[in-house]
C-alpha cells in the first residue's frame, strides 16, 4: 500500500459519487438506492446525454468547469523528408484483408475527422491534468451515426 500523500487526487468516479451520495441524499431522503441501482441510473443518464451531443448536437455542460462537444477538423497528411507519407490513418480492416497498407481518407465525412472535446471554460488548479475520455461503447456510436446521418454537422477547429 502507498503510504505517501500526495497533494493531487485523481482518478474520481462512481464510487466516490456513490458516497456522497449515501452520506448526503440517502440517509436525509426517502431515495435509498444500492451502489448498483446507482451506477445504473448514472450510466443511463449520461448515455443518453452523450447520444443527445452526438443525433442532436448539443453540447454536455460539465458546472463551471467547460463543456463537451463533439468537434471536427480536418487531417493533413504530411510527407517527411525521404518522401513517405507520415501522420497518416490507416484502415486497419483493409490492411489486414490485403495484407498491405491501406490509406483512410474519410471520404465519407470530406476528410474530416470527429472527437469529443472538452472545452475547458474557467481557470482552475491543474486544469491540464483533467481530460475526458469517453467509453468505448459511446465512442463507437459516432462513427456509425455520421455514416447513417449525412446531415450531422458539427463545429469545426483547427488541430495544433
Amino acid at each position: 500500500m502507498d503510504k505517501r500523500v500526495h497533494k493531487v487526487h485523481t482518478d474520481k468516479g462512481v464510487f466516490d459519487a456513490y458516497k456522497f451520495y449515501k452520506e448526503n441524499v440517502a440517509q436525509k431522503g426517502s431515495y435509498k438506492l444500492t451502489r448498483t441501482q446507482f451506477s445504473e441510473v448514472l450510466k443511463k443518464y449520461y448515455t443518453a446525454r452523450l447520444l443527445a451531443v452526438i443525433y442532436e448536437n448539443r453540447s454536455l455542460k460539465i458546472g463551471r468547469v467547460g463543456e463537451i462537444k463533439i468537434m471536427k477538423y480536418k487531417h493533413e497528411p504530411k510527407i517527411d523528408k525521404n518522401g513517405k507519407l507520415k501522420y497518416t490513418i490507416i484502415d486497419w480492416k483493409k490492411t489486414k484483408e490485403l495484407g498491405k497498407q491501406v490509406l483512410n481518407f474519410n471520404e465519407h465525412s470530406d476528410g474530416y475527422l470527429f472527437k469529443f472535446k472538452w472545452i475547458k471554460k474557467l481557470p482552475f488548479k491543474n486544469k491540464a491534468l483533467y481530460r475526458f475520455k469517453v467509453s468505448r461503447d459511446i465512442g463507437r456510436v459516432l462513427p456509425k451515426a455520421l455514416k447513417e446521418n449525412k446531415n450531422l454537422n458539427f463545429e469545426e477547429y483547427g488541430r495544433r
